[in-house]
């Protein structure tokens, strides 16, 4: 699993460089590995591209939950007393990601089908 994760991130490497002749951010290729060997631990899939719209919209959801989730975002974690005031940014950023956990997972909880394998 690492073997094949590891061989297809350098390919997307090679690739999004266009056979080496342009410079680029490994980011979203580094992102796709990690993703694929925790998705091969926990559901045995995999998504083949970083072009995958599943993926993109999953990495996305992923980077915008831990943002509001993050102790290092997050001014209430160092003053207590803004616990207890309201924070719209925040209700509002959490009620968009489960409109759209919902539409990626669906009611039931099951991951809908875009172009994984």
């Amino acid at each position: 699993m690492i073997d094949l994760e590891s061989c297809s991130f350098v390919k997307d490497i090679w690739k999004l460089t266009c056979e080496g002749s342009i410079g680029v951010d490994p980011h979203i290729a580094a992102q796709r590995m990690s993703f694929n060997i925790t998705t091969m631990l926990c559901y045995a899939i995999r998504f083949d591209t970083i072009d995958s719209s599943l993926l993109l919209d999953i990495l996305k959801i992923v980077s915008q939950v831990s943002s509001f989730r993050s102790t290092n975002n997050n001014l209430q974690d160092y003053v207590p007393i803004y616990r207890y005031l309201p924070d719209k940014r925040r209700e509002m950023a959490k009620e968009e990601h489960r409109v759209q956990a919902r539409r990626l997972w669906g009611r039931g909880g099951t991951l809908r089908s875009h172009g994984r394998r």
